[in-house]
């Protein structure tokens, strides 16, 4: 056989087998391993009749390293066989697969948590670097960020909602990049006031404010419930008073006397807990603008 050194897998490769001294010219056929080479293989005699040349296109897959390829040579007029053989050395581009950390629970992941990321190689020649990505965003190591990349792992520490979405790793060698499968965190966090909400109204006397109080959670909430607050009491707004969705609350709140005017306090609970901060929305006489927060 005449191939030496390494092949890279999905590449096709000439690979040829003389045999000499046969007549007839013998039957060659080509083995991986114990497994027939179905790829066609085309036969030459010399003019003399002494040496027949089979030459084989070999594509090897990533799988193939370390197989035995051989050239086996039967002769049905002496009941006689020879071989030679090549111990295949295949590079590739590194597979990659990401997976959570063995005690991670990956479906109960809360804001604060820490998180880690393991990634499973399988390449050849090794990997030089392995990297990781958010939403196809390289992450660099940063300890004081919380972002910690050692070796083929991921540590997030204290991840926020921000941090939830899709995680790959990769892996490169001299052959090429190999990406992972798609890991999607999802991160459970308490309600929190949704931004860009209207949280001033302004309305006479006997007129009709309905206001809507808007939450980002994960996962939805349960129950929302809403407080008034003027300069004189706090008072809590019974259950009947407001509808909710999954979401939101609305309320419609009317002004009946100076008293009436003030701030509605909106607090939203989901199974991880009650926001910590109140959403808040200001009552006040008509003639003063609606105002977007933040």
């Amino acid at each position: 056989m005449t191939p030496s050194g390494s092949i890279e897998a999905g590449r096709e490769y000439q690979v040829m087998c003389q045999v000499s001294g046969a007549r007839p010219p013998p039957v060659i056929t080509w083995w991986n391993n114990a497994s027939r080479v179905l790829q066609r293989a085309v036969e030459t005699t010399s003019s003399n009749g002494n040496v027949t040349t089979s030459t084989l296109m070999f594509t090897a897959e990533s799988g193939d390293d370390g197989a035995l390829l051989s050239c086996v040579a039967e002769s049905f007029a002496t009941a006689t066989s020879v071989n030679a053989s090549w111990l295949l050395s295949v590079l590739y581009i590194p597979k990659a697969h990401a997976r959570f950390g063995a005690s991670l629970d990956a479906k109960n992941i809360k804001e604060d948590d820490d998180v880690y990321f393991e990634c499973i190689i399988d390449a050849n020649p090794r990997v030089s670097r392995v990297s990781w990505r958010h939403d196809n965003e390289v992450l660099w190591h940063n300890i004081s960020g919380g972002v910690i990349v050692s070796n083929q792992s991921l540590v997030l520490q204290k991840v926020g909602r921000r941090q939830a979405g899709s995680y790959t790793c990769h892996a490169y060698n001299r052959v090429g990049d190999g990406m992972s499968n798609a890991l999607r965190l999802d991160v459970k966090y308490a309600p929190v006031c949704a931004k860009n909400q209207v949280t001033k109204y302004a309305v006479s006397r006997h007129e009709d404010a309905e206001v809507t109080c808007t939450v980002d959670a994960n996962p939805a909430m349960s129950t929302f419930q809403w407080t008034f607050n003027n300069t004189a009491d706090t008072i809590d707004v019974p259950q009947g008073r407001f509808s909710t969705a999954s979401t939101h609350s609305v309320i419609t709140y009317t002004p009946m006397t100076a008293l009436d005017y003030g701030t509605l306090l909106c607090w939203a609970t989901n199974v991880i807990g009650m926001q910590r901060e109140p959403c808040l929305y200001h009552i006040v006489p008509a003639g003063k603008p609606e105002s977007p927060s933040n």
